[in-house]
């Protein structure tokens, strides 16, 4: 795991590293030093400055690239300076590095490379227009960019933006910042990097990475069989999901991950549908009204011995019944329970303090708009703070929550993790079904932690940035991404 800190943390370091004997003058060093290590600099380099200390970074890092021979113009937005920043411009100065102020006219397209100096992770709020201006001459000047820290006009704590650098290279000073992942913020920088200058990291946010899934997922014995690694139940479907194939492929996931067995519960009458694409999973056929699940307790009751994991709501519409089937599940479910799709909607209907009910870890995996009608809080006001709003409703619910988006949130209310892999060829009809199968059949066999849900998150992403690469975003489906399982967990796990 790598940490990801907070603004607030970020500042505590600092002050701390203040009071340790580390000057502001030599932090400013130590982050120029960061970003001229993080990029092969050389030839001409124009360096953007505001008037912070982001700026002041900049400053700092033209003296070292003039050391290794670049050829430096610095371009002012502004004459105003921070204190170390006019300390390190009067270094420029003393070096012989040629400054201009930027003009609405000015352009960079002689440079081989822009660095990005203007602002830092302070930035809030619009952009004014002269420096958009200017950042638009920067984005479409066509050359590689290198952002100090953040991204120009990217706010640092939940990455959006109306208009910002969009950056080949953001090179995050110390520690990730919450910006460098969330909401707009991949979509504006094509690589991240991270250097330290010397602080005492303070967090409680980590970046989810391969090594961390070895930890998770237990080797194979040969003295074993299906029974071993969990079984999985999966409980969705109606008449009107007419995506037999995308229920069948909710279990292919669950058994790609390494559950021993998997039953797909459906409504009686979309079974013979579901049935011929079922090579490896059992069916569990339930009775119906409408075309939808029907309450019986005794068919649920018997479901429930069935399994070591149980994921539900995929494909079910609205139904009469659903209320009284979740709530079953939640009070009398022994092993973990993940609740998504329509499961999600059917509970945004009901009173969520019956999840504090529950005997086993419930996990919850919505995506914004599901999340903004469980709440009962706005996108808007979501977007704005995410990580402490999911924070606050897994730990009032006792639940494990996945709050999916471009970088997913995972969270039991006290810690929390970020999963970044992932790609556009995702955006496709079943994707979120084969999540719900992979935390499924990790779960059955795994302790349902914010570990494993992260780890399934993980295993999901990474499987739909391989299966982009065969296929290409457009042409991919969510078949792809099962189908891509196996070779992402064997180069992982190495068995």
């Amino acid at each position: 795991m790598k940490p990801i800190v907070t603004l607030e943390e970020m500042k505590e370091m600092e002050e701390e590293g203040r009071k340790n004997g580390l000057t502001e003058r030599e932090m400013m060093l130590r982050a120029a030093e960061v970003v001229r290590n993080a990029y092969p600099f050389k030839g001409n380099v124009a360096i953007v400055c505001g008037s912070g200390n982001n700026a002041g970074d900049g400053y700092a890092l033209a003296t070292l690239l003039k050391e290794k021979n670049c050829q430096i113009t610095l371009y002012l937005i502004t004459d105003r300076f921070s204190l170390e920043g006019k300390y390190y411009f009067q270094k420029c100065q003393e070096m012989g590095i040629p400054y201009k102020y930027c003009q609405e006219n000015t352009v960079f397209d002689s440079y081989d490379v822009i660095v990005d100096a203007i602002y830092g992770t302070g930035f809030h709020g619009t952009m004014p227009e002269f420096t958009k201006k200017i950042v638009k001459n920067m984005n479409d000047s066509g050359k590689p960019i290198v952002s100090i820290d953040i991204n120009s006009g990217l706010n640092a704590e939940n990455g959006l933006t109306d208009f910002c650098v969009k950056s080949s290279l953001t090179v995050a000073i110390e520690n990730y910042k919450e910006g460098h992942f969330l909401n707009q913020a991949k979509d504006n920088r094509r690589s991240l990097a991270v250097g330290s200058i010397g602080l005492i990291t303070k967090h409680h946010i980590e970046l989810m990475e391969k090594e961390d899934i070895k930890k998770v997922i237990p080797n194979r014995e040969e003295f074993s069989n299906k029974g071993t690694y969990g079984k999985s139940l999966l409980i969705g479907g109606s008449l009107s999901y007419s995506g037999a194939i995308k229920l069948a492929n909710l279990s292919l996931s669950c058994l790609k991950v390494g559950s021993g067995l998997t039953t797909l519960a459906v409504p009686e009458n979309i079974a013979s549908a579901v049935a011929p694409f079922l090579l490896e999973s059992t069916l569990y056929p339930l009775k119906e009204k409408e075309g939808k699940m029907k309450w019986e307790e005794s068919s649920f009751r018997l479901l429930l011995t069935k399994a070591t994991s149980i994921g539900i709501g995929m494909g079910w519409g609205e139904g009469e019944d659903y209320e009284k089937i979740l709530t079953f599940l939640i009070k009398e479910s022994e092993v973990p329970l993940i609740i998504d799709a329509d499961g999600l909607n059917t509970l945004a209907k009901m009173e969520k303090s019956i999840l504090k009910e529950a005997q086993a870890p419930i996990i919850l995996t919505p995506h914004l708009m599901e999340f903004s009608r469980l709440s009962k809080i706005s996108r808007e006001e979501i977007l704005q703070n995410p990580v402490e709003i999911a924070k606050s409703f897994a730990k009032e619910y006792n639940i494990i929550l996945l709050l999916k988006g471009p970088t997913t949130i995972v969270t039991d209310g006290q810690d929390t993790i970020f999963v970044d892999q992932g790609s556009k060829g995702m955006a496709t009809a079943g994707s979120g079904d084969v999540l719900t199968g992979i935390i499924t059949g990790l779960c059955s066999y795994c302790l349902p932690t914010i570990k494993t849900v992260g780890a399934a998150a993980y295993l999901n992403g990474l499987a739909g940035l391989t299966a982009e690469r065969k296929k290409g975003s457009l042409g991919m489906t969510a078949k792809d991404t099962i189908d891509a399982l196996p070779e992402v967990l064997k180069e992982i796990l190495g068995f």
